[in-house]
């Protein structure tokens, strides 16, 4: 799943998109299934019989292609956080002029001129949050879910109660895909924070870099945390094989403090995940720029760590990554 560009999340380009919501995919693919049985009921092959072959095998192409166009694409976890950046900035710009409840109940002709200009110069606009919403919840079935209504407010904020329905619905949905987004964090955007955070770079940069929320920076460095204590596996593609669960050690007598923290290649997990990913442990040392003696070492010291962590999480994306695109 490519990352998407900002072109592709410019206004414009998500307002020309006619994202299907999920009943809409249900007819069709409902609809697609009927006219694939009937084309291979034999009778339908015969001359002359109705109904015309010709004709359905048409409809069955053209709602294909309506499916295939109307299905939202999968994000991956950057791709997501810059979709839903984007539905937050169009709710605020949306929340500036707004017609309120009471403009849109009392309908008078400064009222409704007002509702009427506001839908024309946010059309676009309103075209575009819909369809962002149905790229970060495709399978949502509430029906307001793209109704503009509930962002609405109300100038006599203390004393209407309906001031405390105005947006809930739409701060539950955000904190939702924060949610979403922290769990579903992809090992190629966890590897790029321990890449920026290896570099020494600050909180605020790496957020800005990678267009992260304050919360999902937390829960990289939660994760980072907890591989340094060796209560959480590294970023993984598949499942470890066996060999990669640590021995042991040898109850022989150690010869030195420095060869008593050293573990035998066969046995050392730094050293099996290296020969795992198909390259010797002098170009992996010499790519993180450490010596190899430093990747031997059981545990393996903290700084070595972050580096190793994150370009074994970078090689093993690229591989996986590579793997995906080979043609079948």
């Amino acid at each position: 799943m490519p990352t998407l560009t900002a072109k592709e999340l410019s206004v414009d380009t998500l307002a020309s998109k006619s994202y299907l919501t999920v009943d809409q995919r249900k007819s069709l693919e409902e609809s697609i299934a009927s006219a694939e049985a009937m084309l291979r009921d034999p009778e339908t092959r015969a001359a002359g019989v109705a109904p015309d072959v010709e004709m359905l095998e048409h409809q069955l192409a053209r709602e294909r292609q309506m499916l295939t166009v109307g299905t939202p694409p999968k994000l991956d976890t950057l791709s997501k956080n810059r979709v839903f950046q984007r539905v937050q900035a169009l709710e605020e710009d949306f929340a500036a002029s707004l017609p309120t409840y009471e403009q849109m109940q009392r309908a008078r002709p400064d009222d409704i001129d007002w509702h009427t200009a506001w839908e024309r110069f946010n059309q676009e606009k309103v075209r575009a949050w819909q369809q962002g919403l149905l790229m970060l919840d495709p399978d949502n079935t509430e029906p307001n879910f793209r109704s503009i209504a509930r962002l609405r407010g109300n100038t006599a904020q203390r004393t209407d109660p309906r001031k405390y329905w105005q947006g809930f619905d739409a701060i539950a949905f955000g904190k939702h895909i924060e949610e979403e987004l922290i769990e579903t964090l992809d090992d190629l955007a966890y590897a790029r924070f321990l890449e920026l955070k290896m570099r020494q770079w600050s909180k605020l940069t790496i957020c800005k870099e990678l267009e992260w929320s304050a919360a999902l920076y937390d829960a990289a460095e939660e994760r980072l945390r907890r591989v340094l204590a060796h209560q959480e596996e590294l970023p993984e593609v598949g499942d470890l094989p066996d060999a990669f669960v640590e021995t042991p050690p040898s109850p022989a007598p150690p010869v030195s403090r420095r060869v008593s923290k050293l573990a035998l290649p066969s046995t050392n997990p730094n050293i099996l995940a290296i020969r795992d990913l198909g390259i010797s442990v002098t170009q992996f040392a010499k790519m993180i720029q450490e010596g190899s003696a430093a990747l031997y070492r059981v545990p393996m010291d903290p700084r070595v760590q972050v580096k190793y962590d994150a370009t074994v999480a970078k090689l093993r994306a690229e591989r996986a990554s590579s793997a995906t695109q080979e043609p079948a």
